[in-house]
This record gives structure tokens, C-alpha cells and sequence, in this order.
């Protein structure tokens, strides 16, 4: 059965609505942001599901509006491929370079070391996109560093093993039985009408969608079809046990890049990338993050499993961010998550 999403606020989301309602418009007029759509669970049920502003020059904004991910199409892509591992269609470590080895980097022997394990935890030990010839920074597997070719190796993979393309790997096993109707790796014609334009440099730019699917950008949804995903992300949905596990545990350490000094007491007692989202532990507690941010784009999305709080926010700003930083309050997020971001923020 699809997860289903509420609409209607709850007692919770009429406050949290009234708030909002009183600081996003002034949040998107100072940030220079079109538009913002969002969706607030608590105890993996939506409390509130909101849009203000335009989608495109003088068209409002609704829950329906299309937004550009941008890199928040990595966890799909990744939850596709760990769903496909809990079903023994694929390994989580095997070799990819039986199945695919890119042309440019055909006479290196690492190639042989690269996992999806590796691509979903960035440790490829490529670049995050290639300068016309995609090489290694890196052995696979020795550190960390975030790539979008990591992502884009592992959907080759994939589809050479499988002969299918990620937009149908995507559809067979998370887009459809999670009832995610509105959600897209390539232009369809259900988008007319429906898509907020992205604004950079103060105007209007044409959006960016693939006639070729991506597997780490330029996937469109509905601020409500991710919340459907980070529901079953929460659940552990479609994942076998150990598969689950995995993906929740620190693969590879940010070596301090997520905690500066200056805000040491407010950061997570450990945090890092687990597979397909970066993660930060604060004790008991484990908060699943990702972030998209693109030309004209920004977005926002987290999830913690252990208590059922989870947010997404989706802007057509490249500078959105701008406009989410003082909306941090007023969505009386997890206490711990909160004060480190607004830590993050001050610097």
C-alpha cells in the first residue's frame, strides 16, 4: 500500500502554520526567494503541508508545485540501489567493474576496488564532477570526498547489470509502492503547469530537466512526495535488516568538517556519510540529512527514526538557504538538531 500524507493541518500544524504564515513572506521578500513549499511530520505523520509565494512570475506556489531537488535525488537513487541489494538483486560490496567500467579510467587497475558501498558514502575517490575527463583524486575507499560521479558510476552499474534505466529501477522499487505519483527523473507532460521556474542572479532562468535520467540531480517532486519517502526512509521500508543497518551507520567520518571549532558545544557527538545521507548522531539519536542546492535551487530535508520528526523544504532560489536560516525557530525542530544548525549558520 502507498504511505499516505496528509493534507490538512493538525491542532500542532495550525500553530506552526500561524507562525510560519507571519515570518515567510518577509523571510522570502529579504532572501530575494520566490517561493517555499514545505511538509512537517511529527511521529512519521505530516502535520503541516504549506507553500508560499510564486512558482513562477505571477503564478502562487501550491502543495502541487514541481520543484528541482537537486542533489536531494540521492538518497532516491541510493534507497533504490539498497532496496535492490535487500532483494538479492545486487551486493552492496561487489565489484562494479564487472559490470561497468568508465571509459576514461579503464586502464587504472582501482577501478577494481570500486563498491556501491563506496559510491553511496562517497569514498569513489572521484571528483564531484570531472573536468571533461572523469579521474581519481583518491584511492577508493581511503577518504571521503562528496561526488555526484560517484552516484553517476554507481546508476551505470546498475543499469548494465540490470539493463534497465534508474528512472524504471526508481519507479519498480520506491516511486511506486510508496504512492509517489508526482515524482520524475525526466520531463514528463503531467509537469505543464505544475513546475516552479528557478531564479538566480535576480531572474528567472530556464529550468533544467533531463530528456536521460540522472541519478544524483534534476529530479522533480512535491515537497509531499518526499515526505511520503522519508516516512518509509524512517521505517526502514523495502530494506532487509542488515541492509538497513548499514545504511544508518557512519561509513566515513567528515573529519570535522561539519563541526568548526567555534560551535564544538552545539555539534553531534559524531557525524558523516551512511549510505546515501549524511548523518549526525547527537547520543541515542541519529538525524538523516541531505541538502540540494543547484543554480536556482535550494532544499532541505531531514528525518529522525527514533522519534518520527522529519522536514522538507523545497525553494526555486539558489540563495534559499537564506530564506530557511530564520524559519529555524519557528518550526520547533528536535532541540539538539536545532541549535547545531543555527551553530552552522552563524558561521
Amino acid at each position: 500500500m502507498p504511505v499516505p500524507v496528509l493534507a490538512k493541518p493538525t491542532h500542532e500544524g495550525q500553530a506552526l502554520a500561524s507562525r510560519l504564515d507571519a515570518q515567510v513572506p518577509g523571510a522570502l521578500r529579504a532572501a530575494n526567494v520566490p517561493s517555499l513549499s514545505i511538509v512537517i511530520l511529527r511521529k512519521g505523520r505530516p502535520v503541516l503541508t504549506r507553500a508560499w509565494g510564486e512558482q513562477s512570475p505571477g503564478v502562487p506556489a501550491t502543495t502541487r508545485t514541481l520543484y528541482n531537488t537537486a542533489s536531494l535525488a540521492k538518497p532516491i537513487t541510493a534507497t533504490t540501489i539498497l532496496t535492490m541489494i535487500s532483494k538479492g538483486k545486487l551486493g552492496l560490496d561487489d565489484r562494479m567493474a564487472d559490470a561497468w567500467v568508465d571509459p576514461d579510467i579503464a586502464n587504472d587497475p582501482r577501478t577494481r576496488l570500486l563498491t556501491p558501498r563506496l559510491s553511496m558514502s562517497h569514498q569513489t575517490g572521484f571528483p564531484n564532477w570531472r573536468d571533461g575527463k572523469l579521474a581519481f583524486k583518491f584511492d577508493p575507499g581511503t577518504n571521503y570526498g562528496y561526488s555526484g560521479e560517484g552516484i553517476e558510476y554507481l546508476v551505470a552499474y546498475a543499469q548494465n547489470k540490470t539493463g534497465k534505466r534508474i528512472d524504471v529501477l526508481a519507479r519498480d522499487y520506491v516511486l511506486k509502492p510508496l504512492g509517489m505519483k508526482s515524482t520524475a527523473y525526466t520531463e514528463q507532460p503531467w509537469f505543464a503547469g505544475r513546475v516552479a521556474q528557478p531564479f538566480a542572479d535576480g531572474k528567472y532562468i530556464k529550468p533544467s530537466m533531463q530528456k536521460t535520467p540522472l541519478g544524483s540531480d534534476d529530479v522533480y517532486t512535491t515537497p509531499t512526495d518526499y515526505a511520503r519517502f522519508l516516512q518509509a526512509a524512517m521505517s526502514g521500508r523495502g530494506l532487509s535488516k542488515d541492509i538497513l543497518a548499514e545504511q544508518r551507520r557512519i561509513q566515513t567520518g567528515d573529519k570535522g568538517t561539519q563541526c568548526p571549532p567555534a560551535i564544538k558545544a552545539t555539534c553531534p557527538a559524531r557525524s558523516g556519510f551512511g549510505l546515501g545521507w549524511q548523518l549526525f548522531e547527537f547520543g541515542a539519536k541519529t538525524v538523516m540529512m541531505h541538502t540540494g542546492n543547484d543554480e536556482g535551487e535550494f532544499t532541505f530535508a531531514y528525518a529522525i527514526p527514533s522519534t518520527g520528526e522529519a522536514v522538507v523544504i523545497m525553494t526555486n532560489a539558489g540563495q534559499g538557504a537564506k530564506a530557511v536560516i530564520p524559519l529555524i525557530d519557528s518550526l520547533n525542530m528536535d532541540p539538539d538538531f536545532s541549535a547545531y544548525l543555527k551553530g552552522l549558520a552563524s558561521q
